[in-house]
């Protein structure tokens, strides 16, 4: 199973560093999430990474600590955050305690890194993890290594 800690193993999260909920870095991540708005309950299943960027953040009723709270009460695995100028600047120290006491996991990272590249890497190491619990010949898997799929 993939895990909060494994995030740090990735090539494009090199530059990636936690900053709170370290206690939960066994979390497992199923898959991630990058909402488009405050409003993404009912797109998560639970035990996703929840991954901030634009354009949440640009949303008039951004408000990160609630975010960070609804992720939890969700279930997700934790959350990684683009920091920058154009991204987030500043992390309260309340959601650094509520996430810590909570064994909520952050990361953060540069908004200037390529998400194209964490979700390529995540996804792959997701569904080829060899302790999974998806089959490695399921139709995700072979999605993803590019064969082609013939419904009958």
């Amino acid at each position: 199973m993939f895990q909060c800690k494994d995030l740090l193993t990735l090539p494009s999260m090199a530059k990636a560093r936690i900053i709170a909920g370290k206690s939960g870095l066994s979390n497992r991540i199923r898959w991630v999430y990058k909402p488009e708005n405050m409003n993404f309950a009912k797109w998560v299943k639970g035990q996703e990474l929840l991954i901030i960027s634009t354009p949440v953040i640009q949303s008039k009723d951004f408000d990160l600590q609630a975010v960070i709270k609804k992720a939890k009460k969700l279930d997700m695995a934790g959350a990684l955050l683009l920091v920058g100028d154009k991204y987030i600047a500043s992390i309260d120290s309340t959601i650094i305690s509520y996430s810590n006491l909570n064994d909520f996991p952050i990361f953060v990272i540069s908004g200037e890194i390529p998400l194209v590249d964490i979700f390529e890497e995540i996804g792959h190491a997701i569904a080829y993890n060899k302790d999974s619990d998806v089959l490695s010949d399921d139709i995700l898997s072979g999605i993803q290594k590019g064969y082609r799929l013939t419904i009958l």
